[in-house]
């Protein structure tokens, strides 16, 4: 009995201790940290596919394990997918929502499909270029919420709109429902230009902006979107509203100081952002944002989170009556140092901007304005196009910037001399663009990963496709082949390198404080060239490793700016003996046609490429230069060449050029059985060939790869120089197709004093299934036809295999060279008496 008393003596000592114990040592609350990263999705990759460092940013969850030195259960993850337009994408709006909710304790996995001017009606459908992704997302995973923002095109002006975006929700409202999901309605904010355009929905995934534009209060369009989100939810069953435009109002009528609009007064800008995700955050989980530690890069992010609390969980209205308010419009600010970065959203992945501003205030330049612009790849062939470049080309219209900052995309690998080659024409392509906005222009390079993926080309030369395989490189490796990359180019192009890859490798940045500060101080070293100040806040970065981390940046930025390559200076050409004339060593060739003369996969690989190498192989004539001048349209008929204002460019072409020869494609819109557009096609081909014929006597009239039951046009009803499609199809075989071709060609040819190319008798013996092994065998055809050799011996090409090469060779010398030679024989004897060139159907 006496040991039992004993016992328990001893336990409840050790139990008053334990409480002593807690009682004396409180664990203070952690202070917020403005600079931790954006979080990656379940797996450890960004929305780009990529890990910065191939670490996970955030490190360990602060506290590490519980006192009682087990791991709590994860909470039950949580799936969200975003289907939006830029008001949705810009500065990673749904990354920015992740990183509050796992900073906040969630599990959450967040994806988005995504693009400029999206309306719920392109989601909705398959026939859209973003409707796929969205039918495949929501048809095979499973969702907790589904986010959809009906198109800020409703407005009150018109109502077919607004019929269509109802429509399409309930369209997506029911697929979410089978994927287990609850809608919400992301409703933003108004324009703040004081101006919206109308739009005509009759047809829904083709939305038509009208010419007319009305003058509209910001808060009038924010009450307006509202109202129309509300209808769209009672038309779906009725779902909940992400308030982020109230929450906007809410902002400028307590803090107007705070700027949460972009310079186009449209989209938001990063504070605008960040307000968004904290309303949608505070809309799903219900929780104020108040004191989360992740800050977005914004050092108003305190601000805005109550904000957000104010509007979602206390339910504030805004004063939405404009007396005396008046818009707030941001304007061009000379007081500011503006910089937009651009490239794959992994580049935002850590805090760049506060360390950045820091820098620069104890540095005495100007205060910072950074701007984003990013997408999940973020390739330079993205840009190269308006309808992708992820509002690149509208971001530089609205505001001059300081400096620009491109990041090389790690989807470049060594062993992709495709996809290298795309992206420096891309990179070629836009370069001017970004000239016209400032003269700062700058590379930016990540570090390198271990063994990254292969992507190609083959299938999608804008985004480029796995390949599946993965190149044997090292880490170290990679960053030292994006550091060679980016030297050459700007070499080429004369603009700064911002090497943060090798500073990375160097420095070994661990918390995402330290790899934000080593993204911030390159920029600086790389853009100011001066040192940076040790009183600028360090971000929670150790004050030692702070120092080692600019002593890397500094290393490889300092003197960052790469000079072109001078151009070597022309040899002076010999003073002509006397008696001698000048000559052209440009052999030039006009080529008039459809747009499907040209279908090379890449630069390099095209019909004009490889004609003008052929050309320059041959030494058949005295040109030591090729030039191939193309002049194309989808629709291309003779019809429209026949009037200066819709003659595709032509007789610009020949005012700029000397041709030496002019290529005519038989338009694929003439058909057997329409004899008015035989007719009138023919008339207008002997109505040009005057002013051709003025230019050079080598003209060729060359029929283009045969189908089978083409579509038949009508001059019927035609209010203009093309023609009007019939509903109908010809009931012929591509064989017969290209007889009736060769038949019409050889008449006309024959009539005019014309030479033919029958190349779709020669596409129809031997087809090939690569659009770079097409524009090949068009040029070989042409080639042998041009030049009158059957055999190009010594001619080589790298589009297609030596023996791909030879077997195309072949083929063009019997249907193209062969079949040219015996027309030539035929006309010389006399020829056929064909009258006015009437052939019989094929």
């Amino acid at each position: 009995m006496k040991k039992i008393l004993k016992y328990l003596f001893l336990i409840c000592m050790s139990v008053l201790l334990c409480f002593s114990a807690v009682a004396c040592g409180e664990t203070p609350t952690p202070e917020p940290n403005p600079n931790e990263g954006t979080q990656q999705t379940p797996g450890g990759e960004t929305p780009g596919g990529e890990t910065p460092g191939g670490e996970t940013p955030g490190g360990e969850t602060p506290g590490g394990e519980t006192p009682g030195g087990e791991t709590p259960e994860p909470p039950e993850m949580l799936r969200f997918l975003f289907l939006g337009n830029s008001l949705t994408f810009y500065n990673d709006m749904p990354g920015m929502f992740r990183s509050l909710a796992t900073n906040a304790g969630k599990n959450v996995y967040v994806d988005s499909v995504t693009r400029g001017g999206a309306t719920v009606s392109d989601f909705a459908y398959t026939n859209t270029d973003v409707g796929p992704s969205a039918h495949e997302k929501l048809t095979t995973q499973e969702w907790d919420y589904v986010f959809i923002t009906p198109s800020r095109r409703i407005t009150p002006f018109e109502n077919t709109t607004k019929q269509a975006e109802i429509n399409s929700s309930r369209i997506i409202a029911e697929m979410a429902a089978e994927a287990g999901a609850r809608v919400i309605l992301y409703t933003p904010w108004g324009n703040n230009n004081g101006k919206i355009s109308e739009y005509d929905a009759s047809n829904p995934t083709a939305m038509v902006k009208g010419e007319t534009h009305y003058d509209y209060p910001r808060w009038e369009h924010v009450e307006f979107i509202k109202s129309v989100n509300e209808e769209v939810s009672t038309a779906i069953g009725g779902v909940t509203l992400a308030m982020a435009g109230y929450a906007f109002e809410n902002c400028i009528d307590h803090y107007p100081e705070i700027n949460l609009y972009h310079s186009d007064l449209t989209h938001p800008s990063l504070e605008g952002s960040y307000l968004a995700a904290c309303t949608v955050f505070a809309t799903v989980f219900n929780e104020s944002p108040v004191g989360n530690t992740f800050w977005g890069g914004t050092m108003q992010a305190p601000t805005l989170q109550e904000i957000a609390k104010r509007t979602v969980i206390d339910g504030e209205i805004p004063d939405l009556n404009p007396d005396p308010r008046d818009p707030v419009v941001q304007v061009d600010d000379e007081t500011k140092y503006d910089i937009l970065v651009v490239g794959p959203d992994i580049i935002d992945s850590y805090d760049i901007a506060t360390g950045l501003a820091s820098m620069m205030e104890e540095g005495d330049q100007l205060p910072l304005n950074l701007v984003y612009l990013t997408d999940s790849t973020g390739v330079f062939s993205k840009m190269k196009h308006d309808s992708t470049d992820f509002t690149l080309r509208e971001t530089l219209e609205a505001r001059k910037f300081d400096a620009i900052v491109l990041t090389i995309a790690r989807r470049i690998t060594p062993s992709a001399t495709d996809v290298i080659e795309s992206e420096l024409s891309a990179l070629e392509a836009i370069y001017p663009v970004l000239e016209e906005n400032t003269e700062n222009i700058y590379l930016f390079t990540m570090n390198g990963q271990a063994n990254p993926k292969i992507f190609t080309t083959a299938v999608d030369e804008i985004g480029y496709t796995d390949t599946g395989s993965k190149e044997s490189k090292t880490a170290a490796e990679m960053t030292e082949f994006y550091a060679t990359l980016a030297q050459t180019w700007a070499q080429e192009l004369g603009c700064g390198v911002i090497d943060q890859g090798s500073a990375w490798v160097e420095a070994g940045p661990s918390s995402d404080a330290e790899k934000g500060y080593t993204r911030a101080c390159c920029l600086y070293y790389a853009i100011f060239q001066s040192e940076i100040a040790q009183t600028a806040s360090l971000a929670g970065v150790d004050a030692s490793v702070a120092e080692a981390i600019r002593n890397s940046c500094a290393k490889y930025n300092l003197d960052s700016w790469v000079e072109p390559e001078p151009e070597p200076e022309p040899e002076p050409e010999p003073d002509p003996e006397p008696g001698d004339d000048p000559v052209d060593t440009t052999y030039s060739i006009l080529v008039l046609g459809s747009n499907n003369m040209i279908q090379g996969a890449n630069d390099g690989e095209k019909f004009d490429d490889v004609l003008e190498s052929f050309i320059t192989q041959s030494g058949k004539t005295n040109a030591t230069a090729a030039n191939v001048v193309t002049v194309l349209d989808g629709a291309f008929v003779f019809n429209e060449l026949t009037a200066d204002e819709t003659d595709y460019g032509m007789r610009e072409a020949l005012a700029e050029h000397e041709f030496d020869a002019i290529i005519l494609q038989f338009s694929r819109r003439i058909t057997s059985s329409a004899a008015d557009v035989i007719a009138r096609e023919k008339a207008a081909l002997q109505a040009i060939l005057p002013i051709l014929k003025a230019e050079t006597e080598n003209i060729y009239l060359m029929s283009y790869m045969a189908g089978a039951n083409p579509t038949i046009f009508t001059t019927e009803g035609a209010e203009g120089l093309n023609y009007v499609n019939t509903g109908t199809d010809e009931t012929a075989t591509a064989a017969e197709v290209s007889a009736f071709y060769t038949a019409t060609i050889g008449a006309w040819c024959s009539e005019f004093d014309i030479k033919p190319i029958f190349f779709s008798d020669a596409y129809e013996n031997y087809s090939v299934s690569t659009n770079a092994g097409k524009d090949c065998y068009k040029a070989v055809g042409v080639y042998m036809a041009l030049f009158d050799d059957g055999t190009m011996d010594g001619i080589t090409t790298s589009v297609v295999s030596s023996s791909g090469f030879t077997k195309i060779k072949n083929s063009a010398k019997t249907y193209v060279y062969d079949a040219l030679q015996t027309f030539l024989q035929t006309n010389a004897d006399g020829g056929d008496d064909v009258e006015n060139g009437d052939v019989q159907e094929g």
